[in-house]
Parts: C-alpha cells; structure tokens; sequence
C-alpha cells in the first residue's frame, strides 16, 4: 500500500509540474504579449504562486523517485534496460528542474540581466521525464502493488 501511495503521489506531482508548463506555454505567454502592465504584475504574482507549488512538486517527485527506483533496482526487476532508460529519465528531469531554477543559488540572486532558460527546453525535458515514466510503468509495472 506504500509503494501505491508513492506512485500515486509522484504520479500527481509530475502532472502538476508539468502541466503548469504546458499552461503557461500555451495560454499564459502568449495573452501575456499583448497585455497591459496590471495584467502583466498580475501574472507574476501568479507565477510565484504556482512556483511555490512546483517546488513542492519537485521535492515529492525527487523523494518518491528516489524510493521507486531504489525499490525496483534492488529487486532486479527490469535489467539493463530498465536502469537505462530510468537514468535517461532522471537525467532529462534532472535538467528540467534545474533550468526551471529549482537551485537555491539561482533562486536566492538574480543577477540582472542574466538569461532564463526557454520554456520549450524545460517542458521539453520535463515531457521526456514523465514519456519515459509511463514507459518504464507500462512495460515493469506491477499493477496496484
């Protein structure tokens, strides 16, 4: 019932990062082009709102990866492949998080006029990530253990 409960919750923690960053890719940017200032301060209000919750996101995903993939590695399950293609994933969400700026350092100084990483990378890596978690689900998985 564990291992459920930490799929479930890396599962949901996954859908809400990366949903978000489909949203603003395709809602959000571009009303945002030709939107006034108000609209524009309150968009980055709610950004940081949202961005609150992706670090929570980010912190479930990392715990409940972490204990996932131990689970499996330890039991053998999967071979070569499997850890292969497990470490694609966390590669590729390894760079999603970190061009998202889930870093302390980045996050503490912003150093002014220094570049943010293009969404489409972000969400493109984080879309890698979770393809190649439904994958690694579809082809090892254990059913509702």
């Amino acid at each position: 019932m564990f291992l459920l409960a930490l799929r479930l919750a890396h599962a949901a923690a996954a859908t809400l990062w990366l949903g978000g960053g489909v949203y603003f890719l395709v809602a959000v940017r571009p009303a945002l082009r030709e939107a006034d200032e108000p609209l524009r301060v309150l968009a980055r209000e709610i950004q940081r709102r949202f961005g609150e919750w992706a670090e929570l996101a980010t912190l479930v995903m990392l715990i409940s990866g972490v204990i996932l993939g131990f689970e499996r590695l330890s039991t053998g399950d999967g071979g070569l492949t499997y850890a292969a293609l497990l470490g694609l994933k966390v590669f590729a969400a390894g760079i999603a998080f970190w061009l998202a700026g889930i870093r302390p350092a980045r996050r503490a100084v912003r150093r002014k006029g220094a570049r943010r990483a293009a969404p489409e990378v972000i969400v493109a890596s984080g879309s890698l990530a979770f393809l190649l978690g439904v994958v690694l689900a579809s082809v090892w998985g254990r059913g509702l253990s």
